[in-house]
């Protein structure tokens, strides 16, 4: 069983006890989470569970690991943003190739204008 730290506990506890006061679903809620495996990116839905008076029986929660997610498209960003740099600062035209390291092939010249 895993357990979260105070910290992480009361917030998640004050997200349902809002969601069951107002009965206002909170949808995707993305924030990052220090628990036992360390700093996690999470995105949280609560949705209260209502019977046919209209009262509160319970709270539905659904809690997704997203970090791996997360990073791969911080990776996706920086990647192109390196790329965007580089075109912005090249001076005639990009090569570009294909291949090994030892042997590469060149494919297509692009000039910049």
């Amino acid at each position: 069983m895993i357990f979260y730290p105070k910290a992480v506990a009361d917030a998640l506890l004050a997200d349902e006890q809002a969601v069951i006061e107002t009965l206002q679903s909170l949808v995707n809620k993305d924030e990052s989470k220090s628990l036992v495996n360390g700093l996690r990116r999470i995105l949280t839905t609560k949705v209260p569970l209502i019977d046919a008076r209209g009262e509160v029986t319970g709270l539905l929660g659904i809690t997704r690991d997203i970090t791996e997610h997360h990073e791969a498209e911080e990776k996706l960003r920086l990647g192109e943003q390196r790329y965007r740099e580089l075109l912005q600062q090249a001076a005639d035209g990009i090569f570009l190739f294909a291949g090994c390291r030892k042997s590469p092939v060149l494919i297509e010249f692009r000039e910049l204008r």
